[in-house]
């Protein structure tokens, strides 16, 4: 069985996915847009659009519910509230979409998922685009936010610690610290 990691960045107006395999290779990038200016409007077209993607995806991959795992980065709270709650109903909206289709879905603020796979929970964008380049390739993202989603996939499967080759392993090789294996 193939199993598929589904990295989401969110912003207001737009949603970055990035898929991984169990192997930590890139499988797909996807953006959901929508210029919808009232914020339930806004979120209920994110979440047709995720919602259909993501049942599509599935489709084409052949892969059922137990094989496609999604994670998305948490809100973070800014000095705009309003800012932070669009952003919020963003990645509500994601997660409703998973729970229409019975797939996983998990949730992670950025710091964790930084010092996780980065080892620094408050590193920079630069820093995590320099990492991706190293890890993926320098020409693999085109755009930030799709780096920041494979790190959050990225995060889940190495949480989950699917198969020997990746259990406990960050990208470069070297053991995470707090793996007991």
């Amino acid at each position: 069985s193939t199993l598929f990691f589904v990295g989401v960045d969110c912003s207001k107006f737009k949603v970055h996915v990035t898929v991984l395999d169990k192997t930590s290779e890139i499988v797909a990038f996807h953006v959901f847009e929508s210029d919808e200016k009232k914020d339930i409007e806004r979120m209920v077209e994110i979440k047709i659009l995720f919602h259909d993607w993501l049942f599509n995806f599935s489709k084409k991959m052949s892969a059922p519910t137990n094989e496609i795992v999604v994670t998305v980065e948490g809100p973070v709270f800014l000095q705009n509230p309003k800012v932070s709650a669009d952003i919020s109903r963003s990645i509500y909206a994601v997660e409703i979409a998973c729970i229409e289709l019975f797939y996983p879905c998990f949730e992670y603020q950025n710091t964790t998922w930084k010092k996780h796979v980065l080892g620094n929970g408050s590193c920079s964008k630069e820093d995590i685009l320099k990492f991706s380049q190293i890890k993926w390739g320098r020409e693999t993202f085109k755009v930030q936010d799709h780096a920041d989603a494979a790190c959050i996939a990225l995060h889940q499967l190495l949480l989950l610690s699917i198969d020997d080759k990746t259990k406990g392993v960050k990208p470069d090789g070297k053991k995470h610290k707090n793996h007991n294996k």
